[in-house]
């Protein structure tokens, strides 16, 4: 009897582990993120030319609506090489100054950023916070002019974004 309990007891509190106490319903975001909660609609674009009426404000989140990978024409091929998802688009950002410039997805897809065709190299990759809907965060160090943000390889129709300047 007590070889069958202790097997029960350890798939009991690997369970317990792998669902963890769920977020508070209410719970505000941290200092930086607050503009993530109400995110605007937006339609990413399929060429580059589209990207001048597909953009992205700053500090200000919005759910994209993404084409189907194999209808975009990126300005330059992505780079994500584990990114399958059948999902991509692009969307225009206009940068007020050089800084460091984070950006937010609600899901797991591949970015790129573009400007003047070359593709920038990023500096940092992280986690969300928990319990605020961000799945990654990716900074760039940008200079200040037209950038385009590529998004590819998202496994569903719609991704969440935002990109506003590092604190």
């Amino acid at each position: 009897m007590k070889h069958r309990f202790f097997p029960a007891v350890a798939a009991l509190l690997a369970f317990g582990a792998a669902h963890a106490a769920p977020c508070p319903r209410d719970a505000p975001l941290p200092s930086g993120f607050e503009r993530w909660a109400h995110p605007g609609l937006g339609v990413a674009a399929w060429q580059e030319s589209g990207t001048y009426q597909a953009t992205l404000p700053l500090g200000r989140a919005v759910t994209l609506h993404l084409p189907d990978i194999g209808t975009v024409h990126f300005i330059v091929p992505p780079g994500g090489k584990g990114s399958h998802g059948p999902y991509g688009g692009m969307i225009g950002i206009d940068v007020p100054s050089g800084a460091t410039y984070r950006v937010m997805l609600s899901g797991r897809a591949w970015i790129d950023m573009v400007q003047d065709r070359a593709d920038l190299p990023s500096s940092a990759h992280q986690h969300g916070p928990d319990c605020t809907g961000i799945a990654k965060i990716v900074s760039f160090p940008l200079h200040a002019g037209w950038h385009v943000l590529q998004i590819s390889g998202a496994p569903d129709p719609t991704i969440t974004v935002m990109m506003s300047s590092t604190p």
